[in-house]
């Protein structure tokens, strides 16, 4: 609303009654104290008889005197429009439903009342919508708070995860190591067997050898013995034999 729309409202000595009625919606928004109602007929309409002027002997109830006051425009463009209730808009309702009540009537009647008009209909059409949309924001947040301490709970989760994960690795780590070495193990352990498989494929092929071994390490064994007695008979053959007896 201009506040210069408003200055020029109240400048109006008797303005049209499209105003009037437009200017008791704004009242009943402020919760201001209103005129006993009564039905009277404004251009082939029924309405309620407005309270814009000092009409009914109630000079500190009308519009006129609530529009001079010099908070008015404040406390319009600072309405607290969350306080509105259903109340207030089921107060509302014979005005704005009001054939009227339209930004149309408002630009022919004048337009200076247009932004008052648009006012009243839009705290209206935003009561209705917050009454369904608030609650849903009201849930929202509940699910973003479950939804952070969920999170939190999760970031715990993981922590504890990538803790137990660490030592597994570190398990791994040493079972990995520990397999290593027992492959290595094993693998000296095969190749000692190997070895000793050939051994004993070797001992098993020199047995045949053994007993002629044997044998010839006893006839040695005689010859040895009777190497001395040989010698001496070998040396009286030789003085036998000498050189007188070379004919």
């Amino acid at each position: 609303t201009n506040p210069a729309d408003i200055k020029n409202l109240m400048s109006l000595g008797k303005p049209p009654e499209v105003i009037k009625i437009i200017f008791d919606g704004v009242l009943i928004l402020k919760r201001r104290t209103m005129l006993k109602c009564s039905m009277i007929d404004i251009k082939g309409f029924p309405c309620y008889a407005p309270n814009y002027s000092k009409e009914g002997g109630h000079p500190e109830k009308n519009a006129a005197s609530v529009m001079r006051e010099p908070t008015f425009l404040a406390e319009l463009q600072g309405f607290p429009k969350e306080c509105i209730t259903d109340e207030d808009c089921e107060l509302l309702m014979p005005y704005v439903d009001h054939p009227l009540f339209t930004v149309e009537a408002a630009l022919k009647a004048s337009e200076m009342a247009v932004g008052l008009c648009k006012w009243v209909k839009a705290m209206v059409t935003y009561h209705m919508i917050a009454k369904v949309v608030i609650p849903k924001m009201d849930g929202l947040r509940l699910k973003e708070a479950e939804l952070s301490t969920a999170q939190k709970k999760l970031a715990g989760a993981e922590a504890e995860l990538a803790g137990a994960q660490a030592e597994l690795d570190a398990m791994q780590e040493k079972f990995d190591k520990a397999m290593s070495e027992k492959q290595k193990l094993q693998d000296e352990a095969d190749n000692t067997k190997r070895k000793m498989d050939g051994a004993t494929q070797l001992l098993t092929g020199l047995a045949g050898e053994r007993d002629r071994w044997t044998k010839q390490s006893a006839d040695f064994a005689d010859q040895m013995a009777r190497l001395a007695g040989d010698c001496a008979i070998a040396c009286g053959f030789m003085s036998y034999t000498g050189p007188g007896q070379q004919n």
